[in-house]
């Protein structure tokens, strides 16, 4: 109920016009909350590149689920989500823009979508006759009518022609020509058109019926020789993964699947019959499988590195484990954990470390001279410096501690990663500690303290001090350093407080940034005006400052494009090589370092935007 108080000065007009514009936000805020209920009921709307929302991380779940996208769903769209979108597209028969729109959103949520495994083994048979195809995806016309009214007849289609030949009438033809005994392609050749209107080919019901009159009388038999189709494609692959096939992939089980069969029943305890069956079929889903021990030997030395995936990572990945240097998902995907791991063991075997598993790491992990990392822990005198790269119980025992004082949220993991970093840098600067991103023994003593200053603590008076600044209450100090000083500190401060948040192109905070609009934006909060454009932050001074030269504060730019602008990025230098960005290749705000990996080489200037 709406109660409006009178006013003796107001005209009746005036009311009526206060009414009208009570009534007008109410409509809009309504309207706003419907559109909100029906957001959230879809669940998945129009989703593009650089967005960041719940329904984007419903989405990655869903390709997951399918298949198109590895990884955790992180709900931002980014280059590998685009990636994953447009494959499911193609693969169902949409229009590959890489947006998800409400076509797609329909497909998605079908229980029809066809999944990445399903698309590659269609693909992976369709036929290398192309002399004798009638109709094929891409066809259109009165025949591919005519040819779509027959497979509805038959039951392996269901709705209304279109005269399209799109992925749905393919699998409907596939459909059509396993059950009848033909090779299935998916599409229409002359023998397939001519048994289609014969009035003999088997519809989906009587297959269907055969099929399990068949299974009754084998059910264990899922493949045997002279099988041939998608199925004995995905066998092919399952055996070329694991070494024991090194023909092609042309669905046809011959001789030579057959002797692949027999070898790998032989190395994993099965009865060497030459056909798979249900232990079989089941073995090889699992992947927990013995490889072909030529392949495994050849595989267990390959060098690895950051990015890389497949067995050998995942050899590498079950080693570190039984090593106690890894503790992650045994994936096959070389990660930053794994990189982790990896670095770890060269440290505590005066190794290059490198982070990379090259032949010479790779011997060593898998020889008898390897050391399991909780021995040489348990050697020790005293617990050691915990670094950035490390990993060990007592960091996961440190992170639960900083969790307790409000600094870290992330995985109780042990590996001391970028967040960990992040939290101890803000931890030893709330507490007065000297900022080195390392836990000493007086770091860690403080850390595990009562009396420690928690995070919200330090934010209450980061926030005093902001409006400090704002109000001009360092205008009068008598030292102009100590001034500049305390004004880059606050900035520095204030940009660990943005650590994570999204990237987003164009945007300016404060919840979304991009690079040039994270430096104007915190900047901004001591009142000093900077730029938009990252071309214009870099070239906007004169005096440009070498790497060596960097202070605490300080933009930093670099050249990461190939064109005539060598500011492309920027940053704000926090010390110790190390600087904060938002960073479009990791699409959030991040901690990185100049002296190694990606920005090493790509640093143009340095500019002080307080001197």
């Amino acid at each position: 109920m709406l109660r409006f108080l009178k006013c003796k000065n107001c005209t009746d007009a005036a009311r009526r016009q206060r009414t009208r514009a009570v009534l007008a936000g109410l409509v809009i805020a309504l309207a706003m909350m419907i559109a909100s209920a029906v957001a959230l009921a879809e669940g998945i709307g129009d989703l593009a590149y650089g967005m960041t929302n719940d329904a984007i991380r419903a989405m990655q779940d869903r390709l997951i689920e399918l298949k198109y996208f590895s990884g955790e769903s992180t709900g931002h769209f980014g280059d590998k989500t685009k990636t994953a979108v447009k494959n499911f597209q193609i693969a169902n028969g949409l229009e590959a823009t890489g947006i998800v729109n409400e076509e797609t959103v329909a497909k998605l949520k079908s229980e029809d979508a066809v999944s990445k495994t399903e698309y590659l083994a269609s693909v992976s048979s369709t036929s290398s006759d192309k002399n004798d195809v009638l109709m094929q995806v891409g066809s259109e016309g009165e025949e591919v009518m005519a040819l779509q009214k027959l497979l509805i007849s038959l039951g392996y289609a269901t709705g209304e022609p279109s005269g399209r030949y799109g992925r749905v009438t393919q699998e409907a033809v596939m459909a059509f020509q396993k059950a009848n005994h033909l090779k299935d392609t998916g599409s229409v050749d002359t023998a397939t058109y001519e048994l289609m209107r014969s009035g003999n080919a088997l519809s989906r019901q009587e297959a269907e019926a055969r099929k399990e009159r068949e299974e009754k009388s084998d059910e264990e038999v899922f493949l045997k020789p002279g099988d041939s189709g998608s199925n004995v494609g995905i066998l092919q692959k399952y055996l070329l993964e694991y070494g024991y096939y090194a023909g092609e992939i042309d669905s046809e089980y011959s001789d030579i699947v057959e002797a692949a069969v027999k070898e790998f029943q032989k190395e994993n305890a099965l009865s060497q019959s030459g056909v798979v069956d249900i232990n079989m079929r089941n073995l090889l889903i699992s992947g927990d499988v013995v490889y072909e021990s030529n392949y495994q030997k050849t595989l267990s030395v390959q060098p690895v590195k950051f990015g890389d995936k497949g067995i050998a990572v995942k050899l590498l990945q079950t080693r570190l484990k039984a090593l106690g240097y890894y503790s992650g998902k045994i994936d096959g995907i070389f990660s930053t954990a794994t990189q982790t791991a990896v670095t770890l063991f060269q440290k505590m075997h005066d190794l290059e470390t490198t982070g990379i598993a090259d032949q010479t790491t790779r011997i060593r992990i898998n020889g008898e001279s390897a050391v399991p990392y909780l021995q040489i822990k348990g050697a020790a005198d005293e617990i050691p410096v915990f670094k950035y790269g490390m990993a060990s119980d007592h960091i996961a025992t440190l992170q639960s501690y900083l969790y307790g004082h409000g600094y870290y949220f992330d995985v109780m993991d042990g590996i001391f990663g970028s967040n960990m970093l992040a939290a101890v840098k803000k931890f030893q600067v709330a507490n007065g500690l000297e900022v080195t991103g390392e836990i000493d023994e007086t770091t860690r003593i403080t850390i595990m303290s009562e009396d420690a200053v928690d995070c919200e603590t330090y934010d209450a008076m980061l926030a005093t001090m902001g409006a400090n600044m704002n109000a001009g209450a360092l205008e009068d100090a008598s030292d102009e350093e100590e001034m500049r000083r305390a004004r880059v500190e606050f900035v520095c401060h204030m940009a660990l407080e943005e650590l994570e948040k999204p990237y987003q192109y164009g945007a300016v905070g404060p919840d979304f940034y991009d690079g040039s609009g994270f430096v104007q934006y915190l900047y901004g909060k001591i009142g000093l005006s900077i730029a938009r454009s990252v071309e214009k932050q870099g070239y906007g001074s004169s005096h440009r400052i070498t790497e060596q030269n960097l202070q605490r504060g300080d933009l930093v730019f670099f050249n990461t494009e190939s064109d005539d602008d060598l500011c492309d990025e920027v940053g704000i230098y926090l010390g110790e090589g190390q600087f904060i960005h938002a960073s479009r290749r990791e699409g959030r705000v991040v901690i990185s370092a100049m002296d190694t990996g990606y920005y090493a080489e790509k640093y143009s200037w340095g500019i002080r935007p307080l001197r």
